[in-house]
């Protein structure tokens, strides 16, 4: 192989590539078997020299040289170029900006998919070059030679699992390590009963009008950055300015004016009523009235919430909630700005937002736009359509049923291509607008939808709950896990300042 090397030179995708050899061990367990007698496929002298150090380092260690890949190049950089020392610690420095202390995560199956299509684009740009060069120097036997040398690159024969691999002890232990990482996990308590969510889910999210589905969309958006993913998040419903205020409101929290305001808590319910005789009780005030009601806060009730109990004496608690009150800061420029700097050095890189206007997009749009961000760097973990329901069709000539189930199908597709997580919010019948409790029988439009997808959740209030700030989340369905649909869990809230979710428990009492 390889009388010609160099032709066509496409950087962004050999960047991609050495980056998960030196940041992924995932990535490289995969991608090994395909780069491993190919460091011709580089076509920059540094991006080779990179990839070298990287082959090397796993050879040795099973594992990828992250935190001593800086080593490698200080004791190397004297037999470089000046131009391969500048490139290469340029692009040292951006991979640690994106992966510091190993917190970034890449998208390691999309990234090997895309890896071994650059590896057989390669070979066939070189078997191509090298056939001409044969062609036109006459050598035709040379020609068939390097045809019938010429090799698909794959990370399984035929892309199947051979029986060998399936068996193999280092295939064992490897597949263990890597799903052994996680993906994405709500924070605190949302995320045990949530679960865990994986790559290549479509996870539907129904919910009522005005019960704060963008909202819990968006908390999606905020766990993903926060855990060091990068999110697409797409809205056919709010325009640039709206949807980053929301952000921001999400992040700094903020009111109209600067002040005192009620926001919702935790408490225990034998606390309100009185009925806890343990001396850890915090105070010995009873919430409710003679009647069972509860009153309306007031700033001077010198009854005060108890959750002693709430982490280490679990049978002995039971979740209820009240208020206290929070001073919380003016939501202007000032303050935002400030609240910003921490989010502007550490998640940059990991966001792109993007609006459309009410049925002018479909989810080809959407995949255009992502292959756009893709040559930017940009690669999508989360993917959030914000909502489904407003989509356009994917063809012109559906509707109905179609047009609906074609959509989702899409959306199911855009999950399993990109390796991604996919949340798309969708709108309920009218028997949901009064149910305390959403299910499956609540699906507007196109039942079918619930073949498609990997997971529904559910998002149930009633007007007591609103009031109090205060929403249920359930799972309608799911295909990878146990699960019961009437087990919710409540989410304590203060939508006026950003905040869909304060803190979650789970509450027995549905107040109507």
């Amino acid at each position: 192989m390889a009388l010609l090397r160099r032709r066509k030179i496409d950087t962004i995708d050999e960047k991609r590539i050495v980056t998960g050899m030196i940041a992924s061990t995932p990535f490289m367990h995969k991608f090994y078997p395909m780069i491993h007698d190919s460091l011709a496929y580089f076509q920059t002298n540094y991006t080779e020299t990179l990839a070298k150090w990287a082959l090397k380092f796993y050879e040795y260690h099973e594992e990828v040289p992250f935190e001593h890949i800086q080593d490698e190049f200080n004791m190397n950089r004297t037999k470089l170029s000046d131009e391969d020392v500048g490139m290469i610690h340029d692009l040292l420095v951006e991979i640690n900006q994106q992966y510091v202390a190993g917190q970034g995560k890449l998208n390691v199956d999309y990234m090997v998919d895309q890896a071994e299509r650059w590896c057989r684009l390669r070979e066939a740009e070189i078997t191509n070059g090298n056939v001409k060069v044969m062609l036109d120097t006459g050598d035709i036997n040379g020609a068939e030679a390097e045809l019938a040398r010429f090799r698909k690159v794959r990370i399984q024969q035929s892309g199947a699992i051979t029986g060998e691999q399936l068996f193999s002890t280092d295939n064992i232990y490897h597949t263990f390590q890597d799903s052994e990482e996680g993906f994405f996990k709500f924070a605190g308590n949302l995320g045990p009963f949530l679960g865990d969510f994986d790559r290549g889910w479509l996870v539907g999210l129904s919910g009522a009008f005005k019960r704060g589905k963008t909202w819990v969309a968006q908390e999606f958006f905020v766990q993903g950055i926060l855990q060091h993913l990068n999110v697409a998040f797409f809205s056919l419903e709010m325009n640039d300015a709206t949807m980053q205020l929301r952000i921001w409101k999400r992040l700094a929290s903020g009111a109209k004016e600067e002040g005192s305001y009620l926001y919702p808590v935790f408490d225990c319910l034998h606390n309100q009523t009185g009925d806890c005789n343990l001396k850890r009780r915090v105070q010995q005030v009873t919430l409710l009235q003679e009647d069972g009601k509860v009153p309306e806060f007031a700033p001077d009730n010198p009854y005060r919430v108890c959750t002693v109990c709430r982490e280490k004496y679990r049978t002995e608690y039971e979740a209820a909630t009240w208020y206290e009150v929070i001073e919380v800061p003016k939501f202007d420029a000032f303050h935002v700005d400030k609240v910003m700097g921490a989010y502007r050095r550490a998640h940059s890189h990991q966001i792109r937002l993007k609006t459309y206007p009410r049925f002018t997009a479909n989810v080809s749009d959407i995949v255009n736009d992502l292959n756009m961000w893709e040559q930017e760097g940009f690669f999508a973990d989360i993917i959030i359509v914000d909502y489904a329901d407003i989509l356009k069709p994917e063809d012109d000539i559906l509707d109905g049923v179609q047009k609906e189930d074609r959509t989702w199908i899409a959306l199911a597709q855009l999950a399993s291509e990109r390796r991604a997580l996919v949340l798309a919010p969708t709108q309920v019948n009218k028997a949901a607008l009064e149910a305390i409790l959403l299910k499956e029988t609540h699906t507007a439009r196109w039942v079918g939808k619930l073949a498609h997808i990997d997971a529904m959740l559910g998002i149930s209030q009633t007007e007591e709950e609103k009031r109090m700030g205060r929403i249920r989340l359930n799972t309608i369905l799911h295909r990878h896990r146990e699960y019961d649909s009437s087990n919710t869990i409540t989410v304590i809230q203060k939508i006026a300042h950003g905040q869909v979710y304060l803190d979650a428990d789970f509450v027995r009492e549905v107040r109507t």
